[in-house]
């Protein structure tokens, strides 16, 4: 339904005017994923074209440095999946948190449930966690394993992507063999991994349909049949 609705704002973008994509495959294909969601007005006052370009022409360094050419194209479907590329992006899950305190022997007195009068005793309060961060949503245990500085990912944009084209590289070179390796990138089980390569695919499958509707209405336009 989305994609029927904002395919004409993708068609009228002027930045997508003619000779943009060619010049900047990346760009072009990061405002088309956007134009899925959005419509221009709303990416221009969100993200602004400049920030944009930049993440463009990140992308296309860093897939270059971690041999990820190939894969360049996927890759920007992975950080719009994961982000729609909020340099800001993070996953957090609210809950009860546990504080423990240790009792002493006069307060364990008369509780013989509680072992050795030593057993912590559970404070619940509410807070939030957070366990990905960034553009290129990087699981915190993934930043614990690879050195990497959560800090850093939420304020260097750079780095940001470069760790997430760090981890897919990984992944290429391990499991490049298997069919839909990328999707590791965000689960491990089978059916979870089933489920992300149909949501990074739906925006190529966006491009493709508003290029279509591009192309029938300029056949329209010059009489044309279809």
């Amino acid at each position: 339904m989305i994609l029927t609705i904002l395919i004409p704002f993708i068609l009228l973008m002027p930045c997508l005017a003619s000779g943009t994509c060619e010049k900047h495959p990346i760009y072009c294909q990061m405002m088309m994923n956007l134009g899925q969601a959005y419509s221009e007005s709303k990416i221009e006052s969100s993200y602004g074209h400049g920030y944009l370009m930049r993440v463009s022409n990140i992308i296309h360094k860093v897939t270059a440095r971690y041999d990820l050419v190939e894969e360049r194209e996927l890759f920007t479907d992975i950080l719009m999946q994961e982000s729609f590329y909020r340099q800001d992006a993070m996953h957090c899950v609210g809950g009860l948190s546990v504080d423990r305190m240790t009792l002493t022997e006069e307060e364990c007195e008369g509780k013989p449930l509680i072992l050795k009068c030593r057993m912590a005793v559970p404070e619940l309060g509410e807070k939030e966690v957070c366990q990905d961060f960034g553009i290129a949503m990087i699981n915190y245990r993934t930043a614990t394993l690879y050195g990497f500085s959560v800090r850093r990912i939420m304020s260097d944009l750079e780095y940001a992507i470069s760790c997430g084209a760090k981890v897919l590289s990984d992944l290429k070179k391990s499991y490049k063999g298997e069919p839909g390796w990328w999707t590791r990138y965000n689960a491990v089980s089978d059916w979870k991994r089933a489920g992300y390569e149909m949501e990074v695919s739906k925006w190529r499958k966006g491009r493709k349909e508003s290029r279509q509707e591009q192309t029938s209405s300029r056949n329209t336009k010059g009489g044309h049949p279809r």
